[in-house]
C-alpha cells in the first residue's frame, strides 16, 4: 500500500512544529512497542485520568 500522499504532505510542516512549540509543550510517549490497550493506558496516565 505504501505511504499515503495525505501525510507525507504534513511530514515537513510537523516536524518545523516538533522542533519548535509543539516539542517544547508535548510530552512524547513512545508507543512503540506498546499494544493498543498499553497505548491507552499510558495515554490516560500521562493526562490523570485512572
Amino acid at each position: 500500500m505504501g505511504p499515503s500522499v495525505f501525510r507525507l504532505a504534513y511530514l515537513v510542516p510537523y516536524d518545523k512544529a516538533f522542533r519548535g512549540w509543539l516539542g517544547a509543550e508535548a510530552d512524547v510517549i513512545d508507543t512503540t512497542a506498546l499494544t493498543p490497550s498499553e497505548v491507552g493506558t499510558a495515554l490516560a496516565d500521562a493526562i490523570g485520568v485512572s
